[in-house]
């Protein structure tokens, strides 16, 4: 058994970190349920347990590694304001439409593994295959953005409707939030993050009326694992009725950033945001291309916030300005 416990961090909003990982909690809690939601009612082992990823007073992930006749991986969410139990019934709801392996489908969601409450924890199944973003730089890229383009549509074409909605007046009233704390970041580019803002709301002035559809709203390649032509989307706390268009701008412009982070170009992957957004308007004739690049701006515009706010980003902020202004 292997449990990461090194430098468990002290967090009084979430005060449930070292038991998360402690084996004796985890086998007399975590275990049993999950057990119970696979139908396995055999012996079951805990072989491994860490933690993957923690926003002090805000969540943290966990990654479970169990024995149940075979070797499973599961991940904890723990969220200090409650287990997210919307996403869990969300989730069911999206399988029950589709997206789940299951049912054949090549498009998939995980699959909710139930809930620990008094850690404020949800469990989901851990998808086989790699992060998309890993395989950007492969001799199949551009077949396997297309692929998620595919999913993506899928998703947004499966009737499935939240009660949230997120219109560009949101998208707008988040990226002026960031813009505004940038500028006072970096007050020797404030004119220019000004006059930035400004122009990224007069053009989505000129969004067309769409439906609204249920969307990601944080979709990027990070959120996507591929296997073979099987694609899972990840992290749907965010899902809300919106404009398509947004995820697949949303997507581009991360490609886009990742391409001046990684390579130090922002047309690296420009065949890929192309083979993206070409294999997702061939399936939705109706999402204006325009719409897409509208939405790729706003997102890169709030990436100018992002690059001085994350590690290891700031080298870009001004690469960033430029592509903007551009």
């Amino acid at each position: 058994m292997s449990i990461s416990d090194e430098g468990i961090p002290e967090d009084p909003k979430l005060p449930w970190l070292a038991a998360a990982l402690g084996p004796a909690e985890i086998e007399a809690t975590l275990l049993p349920i999950v057990a119970r939601v696979l139908g396995w009612t055999g012996p079951t082992r805990l072989i491994e347990a860490r933690l993957t990823r923690h926003k002090p007073g805000r969540r943290s992930v966990f990654y479970y590694q169990l024995e149940m006749g075979e070797s499973i991986g599961v991940y904890g969410k723990m969220r200090a304001r409650g287990a997210d139990l919307d996403t869990q019934n969300l989730l069911e709801e999206l399988r029950g439409a589709g997206l789940a392996r299951a049912s054949g489908g090549r498009a998939s969601v995980p699959r909710p593994l139930g809930c620990l409450p008094q850690w404020n924890m949800t469990l989901q199944e851990e998808a086989p295959g790699k992060l998309l973003s890993l395989a950007l730089d492969e001799s199949e890229a551009q077949q396997s953005v297309a692929q998620v383009a595919e999913a993506l549509f899928r998703l947004h074409s499966s009737g499935v409707n939240p009660h949230r909605v997120h219109g560009v007046s949101d998208e707008l009233e988040i990226l002026q939030t960031r813009l505004d704390n940038a500028a006072e970041r970096a007050s020797g580019w404030r004119d220019r993050i000004t006059a930035i803002g400004q122009s990224c709301s007069s053009i989505a002035g000129q969004l067309p009326p769409v439906r609204a559809l249920g969307i990601h709203r944080d979709f990027y390649p990070d959120q996507v694992i591929i296997e073979g032509e099987d694609t899972t989307l990840l992290d749907l706390d965010l899902f809300a009725l919106g404009d398509p268009a947004l995820d697949v701008g949303n997507f581009t412009a991360h490609l886009t950033e990742m391409a001046l982070r990684n390579h130090g170009h922002p047309q690296h992957f420009k065949a890929l945001e192309n083979a993206f957004e070409e294999r997702y308007g061939s399936l939705a004739p109706g999402v204006p291309r325009r719409s897409m690049r509208i939405y790729r701006l706003l997102t890169l515009a709030r990436h100018i916030h992002l690059s001085m706010t994350l590690p290891g980003r700031s080298e870009t902020t001004a690469s960033i300005l430029d592509v903007c202004e551009a």
